[in-house]
């Protein structure tokens, strides 16, 4: 997977330390040794997505953040939006609805799940939720006339 900062370095060379050759393995083994640094853990979890352990990583973040203020794990919270954006399409718009600090990249990559999902009513509420937050861009604003124009092509059928 690709290595893009100082603590996905980290995880790698401590992997290659510990003798593991595959870093599967590794990560799977490490959730124990995970300290409650949002940056450390935020990035452990983008290192299991990148790994295909998808299902591992949402896991690990809901039995750790569960009774923890999850206003505090901002780069967690938003790692694990990026985990659900490819798994459940469906709870897109009610988790950017939740989620503090959400930017105009999140509204439009989960407007681009929500499109490529068939979803097209969910895209235009996210339109509208960014709107609302102040959050639109030409991107998410694109996003939505695809959305239009698809419903209007469907109600036609």
């Amino acid at each position: 997977f690709a290595l893009t900062n100082h603590a996905s370095v980290g995880l790698f060379l401590i992997s290659r330390h510990r003798g593991f050759s595959d870093i599967k393995q590794f990560l799977k083994e490490a959730k124990s040794e995970i300290s409650s640094n949002d940056e450390v853990f935020a990035v452990y979890l983008k290192a299991l997505r990148l790994s295909g352990l998808d299902q591992d990583a949402l896991s690990l973040y809901f039995e750790k953040l569960n009774n923890e203020n999850v206003w505090m794990w901002k780069k967690s919270l938003h790692e694990c939006f990026h985990l659900l954006v490819t798994s459940e399409p469906s709870k897109i718009v009610n988790i950017l609805a939740d989620m503090p600090g959400s930017d105009s990249s999140d509204f439009s990559r989960g407007s681009q799940a929500l499109l490529m999902s068939k979803n097209y009513g969910d895209v235009l509420d996210v339109f509208r939720l960014a709107n609302h937050r102040g959050k639109l861009s030409d991107e998410l604003g694109l996003l939505a006339l695809q959305a239009t124009c698809r419903l209007e092509t469907n109600e036609k059928r």
